[in-house]
């Protein structure tokens, strides 16, 4: 019984239940509970249902626990129980079904959230990750299962380095973006997705780390998948194909999603200016939702006190400005948060939504410090 414990699956089980249930201390925890039981309970029975249709035999569920798990932590907290279900069914349905050599194709959970994204237009909130940032080194815990127990450390460390050279972005936010950490040290070193030799590990981290320049996490990992399928001699050249149409499928829907998200921006007002006059603090109201930040450029005064209202209109977002160490609480639709801060240089910065994959699906703007 003791050996149980000392089983990986087990071990990032219990890690990931840490992590969930700091973020509970940190959110309202309302919802929360549900959402991940919900998720754990109906990825655990679908996977025990399409088992012992493949292969009429019953086992313990350890991975549709952690992939339930994962689902949780990832998925719009807002979600209903029915679009939970489809998310976990899918993912549980490609691990089954879509296998090669005996290997499925897909990170499950990844799969599942980027197909039900599409189907409800619901995309990855990561709220239960993204809420870690007071407590970030809770989420380098599953790199001691996953890149020391199950060898995926050169994919691990290859991204994160690649991710911190290649990504815009403020030096300490690139190293402790809580986002990219979880999703470094639990999705990416998935073992069934994953190479094992240590050199296509490092090619593997380096691919992932380019394509989310791109693209966003989910997809881009889905992609990676598939270009590190390990195929063998006796795969049939239609097998190949078939798998080529579902790269395409992929790319496409996230470029149409992108390209929706660019057009939803170009019929938001683009500028607002801040005039001061014989005002002490000048307060300025953006409003935020999926995927957009209005107005996307703002102008205020070197050394005079700024306050900002941010509205979220849709999904589970936040707002950041790194330059002023500025930054509102992460808060889900319908609600409001402030931050005030005092600019003291001039130059053009940026505002963005840290929550996930936000920034690069176009929350950002400008502030401009005249």
């Amino acid at each position: 019984m003791s050996s149980i414990w000392h089983t990986p699956k087990v071990q990032l089980v219990i890690t990931l239940l840490l992590i969930f249930s700091v973020a509970l201390m940190i959110t309202a925890p309302s919802g929360k509970i549900f959402l991940l039981l919900a998720s754990v309970g109906f990825a655990t029975f679908f996977d025990l249902l399409f088992t012992f249709i493949r292969k009429r035999g019953v086992f313990f569920p350890y991975a549709a626990i952690v992939t339930g798990m994962i689902i949780a932590l990832i998925i719009d907290p807002n979600a209903f129980w029915y679009q939970i279900a489809v998310v976990s069914a899918i993912a549980m349905g490609t691990k089954n079904f879509l296998r090669v050599t005996g290997r499925h194709v897909f990170n499950p959970a990844a799969i599942g959230l980027l197909i039900g994204g599409i189907l409800f237009h619901q995309y990855a909130a990561w709220w239960g990750v993204s809420f870690q940032k007071p407590v970030v080194f809770i989420l380098l815990l599953p790199a001691l299962i996953s890149g020391i127990r199950l060898r995926r450390l050169p994919t691990i460390i290859t991204f994160l380095i690649a991710n911190i050279l290649f990504t815009q972005q403020p030096f300490l936010s690139r190293i402790f973006d809580p986002v990219t950490l979880f999703f470094a040290t639990v999705m990416l070193p998935e073992p069934m997705t994953t190479p094992f030799n240590p050199k296509r590990q490092i090619l593997y981290g380096l691919t992932v780390a380019v394509i989310i320049q791109q693209i966003p996490y989910i997809p881009a990992l889905l992609l990676g998948n598939i270009l590190f399928l390990k195929y063998n001699a006796n795969i049939r050249l239609m097998t190949k194909l078939y798998f080529s149409i579902i790269a395409f499928i992929i790319l496409a829907g996230t470029g149409l999603f992108i390209l929706k998200t660019k057009s939803d921006q170009a019929t938001k007002p683009l500028a607002i200016a801040i005039k001061q006059e014989a005002v002490v603090e000048n307060t300025i109201t953006i409003e935020g939702g999926d995927y957009y930040l209005k107005p996307g450029e703002i102008r205020v005064k070197k050394d005079q006190k700024v306050k900002i209202v941010f509205k979220n209109t849709k999904g589970f977002h936040d707002l950041v400005i790194d330059e002023f160490s500025a930054w509102t609480p992460q808060i889900l639709e319908g609600n409001e948060a402030e931050v005030t801060f005092t600019p003291d240089k001039i130059g053009t910065f940026e505002f963005y939504c840290s929550v996930g994959g936000h920034r690069g699906l176009g929350m950002k703007g400008k502030l401009i410090v005249e």
